[in-house]
Formats: C-alpha cells, structure tokens, sequence
C-alpha cells in the first residue's frame, strides 16, 4: 500500500514538473516573413533572453537552398541544402556563456541566419520562404 501511494505521488510530481518553453511560441517573421530574431516568444509577447530563450534548429522549406560564405545574394555559395534538412543556428564570440547567435542584415538590410556546417560557418536568407523553426528541436 506505501509503495502503491510513493508510486504515485512521484508520478504526479514528475508529471507536475514545469516543462522549458512550456509557455511560449516559436520566432516570428514579420509581415515580409523575415526573421530578425532567433529569440522565443513568452506568453506576455516578449522575447525571452538569454541563451535559454534560443531556437537554434531550422528546417529548410526549399530544394536547393543556397548557404552563402558572408550575407548577402551576391557572396560566394558555400553549399547548397535540401528541402527539410535541419539547419542549426551558428554562434559567435570568445567562447562560453557569453556566445551569441545573431541574425546578421546584408547591404540591403535583409536579414540572414548563421548556420553551423562541417567546414565552419555560412548564412542562408531568414525568411519564411525559405526556413522556419524546426518542431521540435532535436
């Protein structure tokens, strides 16, 4: 009988345990579908800072998309990535905590995505033509 009632309380508090993210959305595109944020959004409409507020993954929604060596249309393609590959955000900095992941703007201030690759780094565009934040993160 304990141990009938021990199961269950530690079900229930397992269960009741609060879930990372648990109230918030993915990042938004603008009207244009740009992203210029990689930040999750809280239920009261902010970002939530930090690393912790981070969606590092990304799914490609487009065949062939283009990865390029510095934002920008008219920069060296580095390699090209199929339809639903998942890209993770890429970060900078000296190391540690305090990286950062940005979402870096081109000449034209469109905005572009660092992504981790094998050889290093390059950008592909952060629009929703052509990403969006991969569910759920891997």
């Amino acid at each position: 009988m304990l141990q009938s009632f021990f199961s269950v309380t530690v079900a229930v508090l397992i269960s009741s345990s609060p879930i990372p993210y648990q109230n918030t959305q993915l990042p938004v595109a603008d009207q244009k579908g740009d992203y210029y944020s990689i930040q999750v959004i809280n239920r009261d409409g902010k970002e939530v800072e930090g690393v912790r507020g981070e969606h590092r993954y990304w799914q490609v929604l487009s065949d062939g998309l283009n990865c390029r060596k510095t934002p920008g249309t008219e920069n060296k393609i580095i390699r090209q990535f199929a339809k639903n590959d998942v890209l993770e955000a890429g970060s900078f900095g000296r190391g540690g905590s305090d990286e950062v992941i940005v979402i870096q703007k081109d000449k034209t201030d469109k905005p572009w995505l660092r992504v981790v690759i094998k050889e290093g780094q390059c950008f592909v565009r952060a629009n929703s033509k052509y990403i969006k934040p991969a569910i759920p993160q891997p």
